[in-house]
């Protein structure tokens, strides 16, 4: 799973079930660490 493809561009919310309870900052935070 790529977090690039994950994330939408809107960096509000994903499709992924898993991710749509955490909050935008986590997602950030997600992101930072995975690139």
């Amino acid at each position: 799973m790529s977090c690039r493809g994950a994330i939408r561009q809107n960096g509000q919310m994903v499709d992924h079930a898993q991710l749509q309870d955490m909050s935008a900052e986590q997602l950030r935070a997600l992101a930072m660490e995975l690139m």
